[in-house]
């Protein structure tokens, strides 16, 4: 059995009970922690002390020492107490700074020990020093005190580990019933006399009881039996059984029976409901690699059953639920950080006797964003910051100095967002910080936290009934940065912000959301949002095929409402076996509905291939359009896979575009985690395919690996076909190009030499000009900044770009990564009664340099140098060193020189992808150089 969020199920059982809980209210319910009510004191022998050790979820960074040992619970090891008492937790830790992880065990089989028998509840807590490495050799002790409920809330036998560097250290623990007259007792009889059911009791009342539970497990003959402590005398309780270990497999709750709390009431009698839907999650990482061990989470408006993933990577989760209701599928984040990054929540359908399949990725970390959190002007502990893209997301904690460090997934997109927590920091600030992408592996990222010299605040109200609006989410952007709150139970938010100009956003569940452009002055401003509500309308029909009128199942319908004034919704659905398929959940508005599939051409309600033709569906709250039907011809697709030249590493989020030549409508998609894309519901026809990809650090390439500069090669779709290995392999990096020509007479200077450096001088690359005096130059991995570039040729005045003879005149040209600046021309002048600058002279020395670009595809380019007359030979050979291709035989002056390779051998067949190498043979010198071929 894997980890289970034993506590937060129970909470979130009973709390259904009544009335329907929204997915923000079973995620707090969820939240029960370690931290609420203990008292953290850390001790050393020091003068100067350690600072307080932060109980949080879990922590990431270099971890230095961590040997835990002397583990005390009461001053105990083994530990007994009474449920309800006080309890302390103690252990010592080694010098420097120690981070340990704490862990706690049901003990089923009563070993004292963890074996595979026992189940981990709640949430792991990550217990990190804070104080600076350096500064504080001693050994040090930690020291919590809180009631014994936050973390054992049921008479069992349990383990408590904390997880170091250098090992475990544990504790078994024995919580035993207290005296008293009141408790709660009997027998869940459905299924019967099964052990290991979850029965829980949650308290009311309007005190610091409120939300109180206390939990239990049947034995063998499926009794329970839940002592409940004397101040809680008068109160009442719902009871409820939840099958939270996953002990029937088949069950998920019972009906709550409500309880007073009037002394000690027997033969309760629970009677649990069988799961009626079904969720298959497959758990691959971005390779589409399996991963067994993975918490998989399903939220619903009823009570589900979560579970771990088997061998295979699958995980079968279940819930009881009345009719069609949309739900939340999940990796749970804090379960598998720090390895991997969870993948954004999938949105599914659940409907009774059905089981819906989804796949999920946990992206394996392998790469960090680091930097620094200030809070005034000053390193700022304790503030956990996120990174999350379209894919996934991830987080850390800064330490005493304000560095955090974030394990993320270089291959999972272009870059990731950042943002602050701010649930745990004081109220009146702001976080500034970056506001583009922050790529995998930066070190240098900066987040200020300012005090806020502005504020607007305001109520989220229901525009018919005039009630409150609680978790409503008010969003204030501005031309530098933007904030935000959500609304408490009484529909109050407040947004701390600097002076300016905003666009105010509201957005709540079920309602339709609103705006607002505000001028914000310094003091407070009050914003009130009226949301109209709605009932969730659907669309609803059947996919066939046009020729045979067969449906069509895994065809993917979309509802969008883009475009159309005050429609703000979007839906998706698969069709089923029979074709049919619903999109629930949709606002009113005016929608367009198309439907497509791999080898399916697109088509738009009622049968347009055009969106511009198409009709809209139109749809009142509440209501539902039914026989939106679509007929669909065979189509064709292309698939394949992005990946970086130099690494081989596969790039996601990567737009793939398909243009037909004929009508010139294009088609696009993006690529997966894996690199790999698919782009279906093409008409037969010819294609041009290209990618770009979405941080714009990559050149942007046509299939064949031809650039923009270049011309293309088509793809061929025909129909009922995938066409594969459209493959592209992208080159991060920056292209400059254009031509070299004489003034008088007006004509292309080959052999001519291009260089380009950076305005500082201390980066320089050069090529020489083709036949028609083109060059070419790319640059792999270029460092952003300003360049300067000129041009030089025998006989002709160096010109620095744009027509400057000095290097003080010449132009900058601001270059990056994936940028491509062409017609970067130059007309160079004949020189009159001077001497030859030094860019232009006759080599005084053999070269060969580089082979530009590197890799390439479909040809090569290579330069060398001959400083006196001789016989010159230029050979390709393979990685083995056989011979592939004799490129120059000759004789030759003093010079530079240029010769291409097209990636053929001396039949002219085109070579294999690979490293290849060239030999220059000139007079009794001897050069190399290599490059890669990429097919």
């Amino acid at each position: 059995m894997g980890r289970r969020r034993l506590l937060a199920a129970v909470l979130l059982a009973t709390a259904l009970v009544g009335g329907v809980a929204t997915a923000s209210q079973q995620k707090n319910l969820g939240a029960a922690s370690f931290s609420r009510g203990m008292r953290l004191v850390a001790q050393t022998a020091s003068a100067a002390g350690k600072h307080a050790f932060i109980l949080r979820p879990h922590s990431y960074g270099t971890i230095q020492g961590s040997v835990i040992s002397n583990l005390r619970v009461n001053g105990q090891n083994p530990a007994t107490f009474e449920l309800g008492s006080d309890v302390t937790i103690a252990f010592s830790f080694d010098a420097g700074e120690s981070i340990a992880f704490l862990h706690l065990f049901l003990d089923f089989d009563g070993s004292g020990t963890v074996t595979p028998a026992d189940v981990e509840i709640g949430d792991n807590v990550a217990l990190v020093d804070n104080s600076d490495l350096d500064a504080d050799p001693t050994v040090g002790s930690f020291r919590a005190t809180g009631p014994s409920f936050e973390l054992f809330p049921a008479v069992a036998k349990y383990v408590l580990a904390l997880e170091g560097q250098s090992g475990w250290a544990t504790c078994p623990i024995e919580v035993t019933a207290p005296p008293t007259n009141y408790s709660f007792s009997g027998t869940v009889t459905t299924p019967a006399n099964v052990p290991g059911i979850v029965v829980g009791a949650r308290f009311g009342g309007d005190g610091e009881d409120e939300g109180l539970f206390l939990v239990t497990l049947t034995d063998a003959s499926g009794r329970f039996y839940i002592p409940v402590p004397e101040a809680l005398a008068g109160d009442s309780a719902m009871v409820i059984a939840v099958d939270f270990l996953n002990v029937t497999g088949e069950y998920v709750f019972s009906m709550p029976i409500f309880a007073p709390v009037t002394g000690h009431l027997t033969d309760l009698n629970l009677d649990m409901m069988p799961a009626n839907a079904w969720v298959r999650v497959h758990v691959a990482d971005q390779l589409g690699n399996p991963i067994a061990g993975i918490d998989v989470g399903l939220e619903a408006e009823t009570p589900s059953i979560d579970m771990r993933t088997d061998e295979s990577g699958v995980a079968l989760l279940r819930a009881l639920i009345h009719g069609t209701q949309p739900a939340r599928v999940h990796v749970w984040s804090e379960k598998v950080y720090p390895n991997y990054s969870a993948s954004r929540e999938r949105e599914i359908q659940l409907v009774p006797g059905d089981t819906v399949e989804v796949t999920l990725r946990a992206y394996a970390n392998d790469a960090t964003i680091e930097g620094y959190v200030y809070m005034d002007g000053q390193p700022k502990p304790g503030v956990r910051i996120w990174a999350s893209n379209d894919s996934t997301h991830s987080y850390g904690w800064s330490d005493i100095g304000g560095h955090f460090v974030i394990p993320v997934c270089s291959q999972a997109g272009p870059g990731f967002w950042l943002g602050v927590d701010l649930d745990r920091l004081p109220g009146g600030y702001m976080v500034v910080g970056p506001r583009d992408w922050v790529r995998a592996g930066s070190r240098d990222v900066r987040i200020d936290l300012i005090r806020a010299t502005a504020e607007i605040h305001g109520y989220v109200t229901n525009a018919q009934t005039g009630q409150p609006i609680a978790h409503a989410w008010v969003w204030a952007q501005g031309l530098s940065y933007g904030n935000g709150d959500d609304t408490d139970e009484s529909g109050y938010y407040s947004i701390p912000i600097m002076p300016g100009s905003y666009e105010v956003s509201c957005n709540a569940d079920n309602y339709l959301p609103a705006s607002a452009h505000v001028e914000v002055s310094e003091g407070s401003l009050r914003l009130d949002f009226s949301l109209t509500p709605f009932v969730p309308a659907r669309i609803s029909g059947r996919v066939y095929d046009s020729r045979t009128v067969q449906p069509i199942g895994g065809v993917r319908i979309v509802a969008d409402g883009a475009g159309a004034p005050g429609t703000y919704g979007h839906g998706e659905a698969t069709s089923g076996p029979d074709g049919s398929y619903e999109i629930v959940g949709l606002p009113p508005g005016d929608y367009l509905v198309m439907a497509y599939g791999d080898l399916w051409a697109r088509v738009y309600y009622p049968g347009a291939t055009d969106p511009r033709t198409a009709v809209r569906v139109h749809l009142e709250s509440g209501s539902s359009q039914e026989n939106i039907n679509f007929f669909l011809s065979p189509a064709g697709a292309i698939r394949g896979r992005v990946t970086d030249a130099v690494t081989g590493q596969p790039i996601s989020q990567c737009l793939v575009t398909a243009t037909e030549t004929r009508t010139w409508m294009f088609f696009q998609t993006t690529s997966a985690s894996n690199g790999t894309y698919v782009l279906g519901g093409l008409p037969p026809g010819a294609y041009i395919v290209q990618a770009r990809a979405m941080d714009g650090a990559y050149l942007e390439q046509r299939y064949r690996f031809h650039y923009i500069w270049e011309g293309q090669d088509t793809v061929v779709v025909r129909e009922s076909q995938y066409t594969d290995d459209i493959n592209f392999a992208m080159i991060r990096g920056c292209v400059v190009g254009g031509q070299v020509r004489s003034r008088d007479p007006f004509l292309p200077l080959p052999n001519a030499e291009v260089v380009l450096e950076s305005r500082d001088g201390t980066r320089m690359y050069s090529t020489l000009t083709d036949s028609a005096g083109n060059y070419l130059l790319l640059i792999t991995d270029i460092p952003t900044g300003e360049y300067i570039i000129r041009a030089s040729a025998p006989g002709y005045v160096t010109q620095w770009y744009p027509a400057s003879a000095t290097r003080e005149g010449a132009g900058t040209l601001f270059l990056q990564n994936g940028l491509a600046q062409l017609g970067i021309n130059f007309d160079l002048d004949r020189s009159v009664g001077v001497a030859e600058s030094a860019e232009s002279a006759v080599p005084s020395e053999f070269a060969l340099r580089a082979a530009f670009p590197n890799p390439f595809n479909p040809s090569v380019s290579l330069r060398y140098d001959i400083p006196v007359r001789c016989d010159v030979v230029l050979e390709v050979l393979d990685a083995t060193g056989r011979h592939v291709r004799q490129l120059e035989h000759r004789t030759v002056v003093p010079g530079r020189y240029m010769a291409r390779w097209d990636g053929t051998d001396d039949r002219g067949q085109p070579v294999s992808s690979g490293v290849y190498i060239f030999i220059l043979k000139a007079g009794d010198r001897r050069l190399s150089t290599k490059a890669t071929l990429l097919r």
